[in-house]
């Protein structure tokens, strides 16, 4: 919750950490992204350190950064 609030600057640099950056945009149908026609975005990035869950598997955190929406 903290971290919520925290200057953009530092928003930011904590989404480079780890890897595999992905920034995701909201659509209509047919419809390229532009500053008009984004209805959303959402901003995740994958973890570098992997872990082992209780099934024995090797499972990887994904890092939710932002997510919004105009509708």
């Amino acid at each position: 919750m903290r971290d919520s609030f925290a200057p953009v600057k530092q928003l930011v640099e904590s989404s480079l950490e780890g890897f595999d950056l992905h920034v995701m945009t909201l659509v209509d149908k047919g419809q390229e992204p532009s500053s008009d026609t984004i209805n959303g975005l959402i901003i995740f990035n994958q973890d570098s350190h992997s872990f082992k869950a209780l099934t024995g598997t090797s499972t990887l955190k994904i890092n939710l950064h932002h997510v919004s929406s105009i509708c």
